[in-house]
């Protein structure tokens, strides 16, 4: 789910038209730009996999040696397309009931429905992001607004995280408490 591709400008000092590259251990073609500038591109296996990948570059003796080692993050979104149920508890009323959603995805970009309590409260026109088990995102009916951030647990079925309702038919006072999602199958 990485990018095809991706150009990496590597900013430093010292930089020769021989200097080499590694990523994640690994040697890279390098454009020499200038004495402070190098390019190259990281290819669909460098960021086949989330995590932290070491870049370093290499001059050539006599006097070169290695760079310090710069960390590049790669973070591949969980998916969570698909339909999710679960429960909602409102810590400001002391209440809860019932929570369902629906998110498309494509990347790390979610779009979908969440219905509180069915069809009685529903926020259309959910956007928002997953970055790694990170979710993020916010929406809209009428005068009512949501926002979600939750945490998508192991293997991708469950969701777990806060919601914010702003004043409306939904909460006519605003509203905030926790939620639970579980994938529908």
């Amino acid at each position: 789910m990485g990018s095809a591709q991706v150009s990496l400008t590597i900013n430093g000092s010292g930089f020769l038209n021989s200097s080499t590259l590694t990523f994640n251990g690994i040697s890279h073609p390098v454009s020499f730009i200038s004495a402070t500038q190098l390019q190259t591109t990281l290819t669909a296996a460098d960021l086949s996999a989330s995590g932290s990948f070491n870049v370093v570059v290499t001059n050539p003796a006599p006097g070169g040696g290695d760079s310090q080692p710069a960390a590049f993050t790669v973070t591949i979104p969980v998916p969570i397309t698909g339909n999710w149920t679960g429960t909602w508890f409102s810590s400001q009323f002391q209440t809860g009931g019932s929570i369902s959603a629906a998110f498309s995805q494509t990347g790390s970009s979610v779009s979908g429905t969440v219905l509180f309590n069915g069809s009685s409260c529903s926020v259309a026109n959910v956007n928002g992001t997953v970055a790694g088990t990170q979710l993020s995102a916010t929406g809209s009916t009428g005068s009512q607004s949501l926002t979600l951030t939750g945490t998508i647990g192991s293997g991708n079925t469950a969701i777990q995280g806060s919601y914010g309702l702003s004043a409306g038919p939904c909460a006519p006072a605003g509203d905030s408490g926790t939620f639970t999602l579980i994938q529908s199958h």
